[in-house]
């Protein structure tokens, strides 16, 4: 467990992976990306965010730029599926 949260702290802490991560829970796979990864990537990008990894959650937090892209797959012109949209629900939980 400390392993992975040190793998966490010092692999995905920066804005540029927290940015990454935010993409793949708001932004459709491309086709032609195999389906595993695709399911992959999402799933672990969903389960780092609600692993509440303080450095993590920091970075999306202070910085108005990637929340403002997190939060964008609410716009009502943002298309999405049903997949991305329940990672998006556990990833963000409205109303809770």
């Amino acid at each position: 467990m400390v392993l992975c949260c040190l793998l966490l702290y010092f692999n995905l802490s920066g804005k540029a992976q927290v940015e990454q991560l935010i993409c793949y829970i708001i932004e459709e796979a491309a086709e032609d990306a195999e389906k595993k990864q695709t399911f992959k990537f999402l799933f672990i990008a969903c389960e780092i965010f609600t692993c509440e990894v303080d450095v993590i959650l920091t970075n999306l937090v202070e910085d108005e730029k990637l929340m403002s892209k997190l939060i964008s797959f609410l716009e009502p012109n943002h298309s999405h599926g049903n997949l991305l949209a329940g990672y998006f629900c556990k990833t963000i939980p409205i109303g809770e």
